[in-house]
Order: structure tokens, then C-alpha cells, then sequence
């Protein structure tokens, strides 16, 4: 019963993220995150989420670019919600 979480991947150094150059730079840095944040968890992900999947008691909340999860969700048929964590993701006609 209740909410449970269930982290997938290594814990991230902050500080070693920050001083990569790739992310510094703005030719690499959408192509680096990506991989680091959506591409690389992405079979860990999908894997985790069909194990622990419980038909009828299980609703997945995800962050927009876990594609994994929702790769996962799609296929089992499993409620899914996508957590914007950050509002630069979202687009405006104002600024």
C-alpha cells in the first residue's frame, strides 16, 4: 500500500557532472544530457518497471524524458503521469 519509489541508475556526482565540457558547451550539452538523463537509464528503466509492475495497483510517475517509462507503460497497459521538474521545458509565446 501507498507510494513507493524506486530509483533507477547510479546516484550522480553533481560536481564531476558540472565540470564536464561537453556540458558546457551549447553544441553538446542537449546532445550529452540526454544521453546521461533519457538514453542510458532507458532498458534499466523499462526493465524495472515491468518486474515491479502489479496489474491494477501500479501508476507510474515519471520524469517527460524517461522514455523508458514510458515506453514500458505503453506496452502494459499502466497509468503514467510525466513530472516536468523544470518550466525552461515548456513552451510560451510569452516570455
Amino acid at each position: 500500500r501507498g507510494i513507493h519509489f524506486h530509483a533507477v541508475g547510479e546516484p550522480v556526482d553533481w560536481k564531476q557532472v558540472s565540470r564536464d565540457p561537453k556540458l558546457r558547451s551549447s553544441n553538446t550539452a542537449w546532445k550529452e544530457s540526454m544521453g546521461w538523463a533519457a538514453i542510458n537509464p532507458m532498458a534499466e528503466t523499462y526493465r524495472k518497471i515491468t518486474q515491479l509492475h502489479e496489474v491494477g495497483r501500479t501508476c507510474v510517475l515519471s520524469p517527460v524524458w524517461s522514455f523508458g517509462a514510458k515506453l514500458a507503460c505503453e506496452k502494459h497497459q499502466i497509468p503514467h503521469i510525466n513530472l516536468v521538474l523544470n518550466a525552461m521545458v515548456f513552451r510560451s509565446i510569452y516570455r
